[in-house]
């Protein structure tokens, strides 16, 4: 699991049992960077 955080908040989880890919790892930082906002 990730867990991303802005201030203090949770701003973005990925959850999943099956490994994780470097695209699904770099669109999850991607798409918790744009939500921290």
């Amino acid at each position: 699991s990730f867990l991303a955080f802005s201030n203090g908040k949770e701003v973005d989880r990925f959850v999943s049992k099956d490994r994780k890919t470097e695209e699904e790892i770099i669109a999850f930082l991607t798409r918790a960077e744009a939500n921290s906002y």
